[in-house]
Parts: C-alpha cells; sequence; structure tokens
C-alpha cells in the first residue's frame, strides 16, 4: 500500500507532462469548481439567513456551540464563493486559458477555503465542542470532487495539514486534544487515498480514450488505404494493362449507357471500330514485344484525336479499338474518324512485312444512330463491326460509314 501511495505521489513520469492531459485535468476542474461553489456559496447563504432571522424572531443570544452562532462565518464564506464563481465567469470565455493555466486559480480558491475552515474552528470559544467536522468535510469533498495532480495532492494536504497544526495548541479543546489531531490526521490520509485513486481513474479513462481515439485514426487509415486501393483496383480494372486506355469491359458499360441517355434525350451515338491492317504479318515479322510497342502508338494515336473531340476509346480486342463518340452528327463522327486514321498513317511506324516503303495503317468501320426503341445496342455495333470488314474489303487504310 505505501509503495503503491509513493509511486504514485513521486513518479517520474508525473503526467503534468503531458499536454493533453493537463487541458483535460483543468477542463473537468473549472467545471467541477463552478458546481462545487453555487453549492458551497448557496448552503454558507442560507446558513447565515437563518442565524439573522432566528436572532430577529427570538431576541435572544445564540448559544456558542449551535452553528447558528457562526452567521458572519458563513457570510465570509459566501462572500469568498461568490467571488471565486465571478472569477471563473469572467475567464469561461477564454478556452486556451482554462485548459492551461485554470491550476492557478483553483489551488488558490481551495486554499482560501481551507484557511476559512480553520478560522471557523478558532471561532469557537466553548468548552464543549470543537468544530473540525467542517475541516473534515472540506477536505474529504476536495479529494472527491477534483482531480488533484500527485504534486497538486502533495501541496494541498500538506498546506491542510500544517495549517491546522500550526493553530492546534490556539484553539479550546473539548476532551483529549491527541484524540482530535488523530482524527483530523486521519482525515488527511483518507482523503489523500481518495485523491490518488480519484486522479488514476482520471488517467485510466484518459489513457483508454486516447486507445479508442488511436484506434479509430488506425481505423480510419486503413479504411482511407482500402478506399484507395479500391478506387486504384476499379481504375486497372477498367484499362487495358497493355495500352492504358480503356478495355472492353468499361467499353461496354459506357456504350451502354450512352445508348441509355441518348435515347431519352434523342440525341444521335456515333461509334468507330477500327483494326490495325496486316498485323498478324507485323507480329510474325518483328516479334512480340514489336507487336506490343505498335499497339501503344497506334492506341496513343487514336486516344490523341478521340480525347480532343470528348470521346471514349478502349481496346476491344487484340489489334481492334473501339471509340465511342456521344452527340456527334453522323458528318462529324466520319471527318474525327477519318482524322483517326490520318494521325495512325503519320505516326509512319514501319512494317517491312509487306515492303520497304510500307507503314502501320488501320482500317476502321462508322455507324451513327439515334437510339430508338426500333434498334438495339447489339444490332448497332454489328453494323458498325460489319463496316469494318467492308473496309478491309475494299483496300483497307480507309474508313466505310453508314447512318441509321
Amino acid at each position: 500500500m505505501l509503495k503503491e501511495i509513493s509511486e504514485s505521489l513521486f513518479s517520474a513520469t508525473d503526467n503534468n507532462y503531458d499536454e493533453e492531459l493537463i487541458k483535460l485535468r483543468n477542463r473537468y476542474n473549472y467545471k467541477k469548481s463552478y458546481f462545487a461553489l453555487r453549492i458551497l456559496g448557496l448552503i454558507s447563504l442560507m446558513l447565515a439567513l437563518v442565524g439573522f432571522v432566528y436572532v430577529a424572531i427570538y431576541k435572544t443570544d445564540i448559544p456558542e456551540y449551535s452553528p447558528i452562532h457562526y452567521r458572519i462565518n458563513y457570510l465570509v464564506l459566501f462572500s469568498i464563493s461568490l467571488t471565486s464563481i465571478i472569477i471563473l465567469n469572467i475567464i469561461k470565455k477564454k478556452k486556451r486559458f482554462v485548459e492551461k493555466y485554470f491550476l492557478f486559480i483553483q489551488m488558490p480558491i481551495i486554499f482560501i477555503v481551507i484557511l476559512w475552515t480553520i478560522w471557523y474552528m478558532k471561532s469557537s470559544n466553548s468548552d464543549y465542542m470543537i468544530n473540525s467536522i467542517v475541516y473534515n468535510q472540506v477536505i474529504l469533498c476536495t479529494s472527491i470532487i477534483f482531480y488533484l495532480s500527485p504534486r497538486q495532492i502533495i501541496l494541498t494536504y500538506a498546506f491542510a495539514y500544517v495549517s491546522f497544526l500550526a493553530v492546534l495548541n490556539d484553539m479550546v479543546i473539548y476532551g483529549r486534544q491527541d484524540m482530535v489531531l488523530v482524527n483530523t490526521t486521519i482525515s488527511c490520509i483518507v482523503s489523500i487515498l481518495i485523491a490518488i485513486r480519484n486522479y488514476g481513474r482520471m488517467i485510466e479513462s484518459y489513457n483508454q480514450e486516447n486507445s479508442i481515439r488511436n484506434k479509430n485514426l488506425s481505423l480510419m487509415k486503413i479504411n482511407n488505404s482500402l478506399h484507395f486501393a479500391n478506387k486504384k483496383l476499379k481504375e486497372m480494372s477498367d484499362k487495358d494493362f497493355l495500352t492504358n486506355i480503356a478495355n472492353k469491359r468499361k467499353l461496354d458499360r459506357m456504350t451502354y449507357m450512352y445508348w441509355n441517355s441518348l435515347k431519352k434525350l434523342s440525341g444521335s451515338l456515333s461509334i468507330m471500330i477500327a483494326d490495325i491492317d496486316f498485323f498478324k504479318q507485323y507480329n510474325d515479322h518483328y516479334g512480340h514485344v514489336k507487336g506490343d510497342s505498335c499497339l501503344v502508338r497506334v492506341a496513343t494515336a487514336i486516344n490523341e484525336v478521340a480525347e480532343k473531340n470528348l470521346g471514349v476509346v478502349g481496346r476491344y480486342g487484340g489489334e481492334e479499338f473501339f471509340v465511342i463518340l456521344p452527340n456527334r452528327s453522323f458528318d462529324e463522327a466520319v471527318v474525327i474518324c477519318e482524322e483517326i486514321r490520318k494521325k495512325v498513317e503519320e505516326e509512319s511506324i514501319p512494317n517491312k512485312a509487306l515492303g520497304e516503303d510500307k507503314i502501320v495503317t488501320i482500317s476502321a468501320g462508322v455507324a451513327t444512330i439515334v437510339p430508338t426503341d426500333d434498334f438495339n445496342l447489339d444490332f448497332f455495333i454489328n453494323v458498325c463491326d460489319n463496316k469494318l470488314y467492308e473496309a478491309k474489303k475494299n483496300g483497307r487504310n480507309r474508313i466505310e460509314s453508314i447512318y441509321l
């Protein structure tokens, strides 16, 4: 027991060094001080008024051993409480001051109230009693109500006990003086134990809240990481790994979305399906590594033109590419697709599999429609695909188009 008390009071890891704990303790103590002072002020005022009313009604002296005898003492206590409440109200809106410096207001108030209890005891000139009850109640209530740090506990109860000893010989005591001393000493020891336990519980609660807060922050970080990872995975799942443009999965979803939205708005939808001419021969001649490089360059060229015209580009499979052009008329779509064909041609990617001066080109089918219930999306795509094969059949490096 003594070891625990010693460790609590004189620990080198005094939590006063924890700035957040100081702020929390000061906030708690401010609220508790405000509550305690109002109760103390109310009780002292009532007792003082009872004393004055008693004298006014009965016109008799009050026995010295009666609590009402000390009505002036209660008025002083009421004045202390009222003054302290006014000070607390003044600093109420200064949150930072309260969190950082309330200790320097709280401790003087406690000391003043303790000194008042000493004066209350000394004011007894009776041979019948000593008013140590109020003193014991105050030091006990201080330990129960407030969160006192180890240093505050030492300072508060050392001050209270030394003050009591200093005036003990000047008081008129009925009975044995040593019994009064023992009684007060026990009250101080019990108060210290309560204060230590009270403060320990606050630290436990603070540590638990910190632990929960840290766990919540960790969970938030994990959730954010998972959200970011899911977002990246979604992006990756919508992109072709090689060319870094949309894959068929995303193309199907986007085409379906535009088909339905433009059907409601009666807008036109244009698509282009393009295929690299003689890509099999190119792959056989240069190998798959060069073939992949060729696909990337063609995809970049198509995407550059399509993005400029607010289109969506994706790899449809193998060497095929798919372009969505929403809200584009038939003539506008043909012009854009022709620009795409020329852009690929301007890349001048050599294709010696066909001859020394041959380059990589594309053939494409273009189709435009105003979506209605008379047609379905699969039919529209098949028509465009047929136009692609028609372009290949008619000599390649060209586009064939249709308006439905």
